[in-house]
């Protein structure tokens, strides 16, 4: 994967789901750029996440680009 097609992948912990509206408030945010994850496996990936938020990353949740958080779950 060339740079110029690298994923932007970002990131946001340490924040507070609130169920109405459903809304994740206040999440520190740090971006992964260049990164090519898609040989490595979830628990990898997760390391990678641990290491960048120093934070333990028990639950992970996933949202695509361009949606909400409602409509990415």
């Amino acid at each position: 994967m060339a740079k110029d097609d690298a994923l932007v992948v970002e990131v946001q912990y340490n924040g507070h789901f609130f169920p109405r509206p459903f809304t994740y408030f206040d999440p520190d945010k740090k971006e992964i750029r260049y990164a090519d994850f898609r040989d490595k496996g979830y628990s990898e990936f997760i390391a990678h996440l641990e290491l960048i938020t120093r934070r333990m990353c028990k639950d992970v949740y996933y949202c695509p680009d361009g949606q909400t958080l409602c409509q990415g779950f």
